[in-house]
């Protein structure tokens, strides 16, 4: 889902992946995944995470290119092969960054669980580090959520999830960004508190 609807395959060059709930490393070791099967190398992945899992437990789940997450979890920034990956352990509001994004990936908690971190100004910092042909995906589709995103100046469109996600949700500072999806929020402020 976050691979297909970033569209990080279309980026030309090198992407630039921002991830907001590092958590396992899932996303990434799937993104390295694609790019591989693509033939491509480069990629620069930055994670925001204010309570990353340990380098320990991430390197007991195997693999090379978690260990590589690992490595980047304990150390802060990795480079091999082609790929810079960065965690950072904070809060999402926190996060201040000079480059612009191709993809964002918004993947924390659950919202009953983690409700800060789908604030209007956790998605207003999103908002500012996004390319301006940037997309940010992410496995919620509430309503709720859906208009803080456009609080925070995005237009956003629902699509077609897999397995038991019936819908995920696309998002991106001009709606041509969203075809073929139906644009159902566009950017406005948030009514009442």
């Amino acid at each position: 889902m976050f691979v297909a609807g970033s569209e990080v395959l279309r980026v030309a060059g090198t992407p630039c992946v921002l991830e907001f709930g590092f958590g396992a490393a899932t996303n990434f070791v799937q993104t390295v995944a694609a790019l591989h099967r693509e033939g491509r190398t480069g990629l620069v992945y930055c994670a925001v995470d204010a309570n990353p899992v340990s380098a320990s437990d991430l390197e007991a789940l195997g693999g090379s290119t978690v260990a590589l997450a690992a490595r980047a979890t304990r150390d802060g920034r990795v480079r091999e092969k082609g790929i810079e990956l960065e965690v950072r352990a904070c809060a999402f509001e926190a996060f201040d960054d000079p480059r612009r994004f191709d993809v964002v990936y918004f993947d924390p908690f659950g919202p009953g669980d983690e409700p800060e971190s789908w604030s209007v100004a956790a998605f207003e910092v999103a908002y500012r580090h996004m390319a301006p042909e940037a997309r940010l995906v992410t496995y919620s589709a509430a309503g709720w959520i859906r208009r803080n995103m456009a609080a925070a100046g995005f237009f956003v469109a629902t699509a077609a999830g897999a397995g038991r996600k019936r819908e995920f949700t696309i998002a991106a500072k001009r709606p041509e960004r969203l075809a073929p999806w139906r644009v159902r929020n566009r950017p406005r402020p948030v009514d009442g508190p």
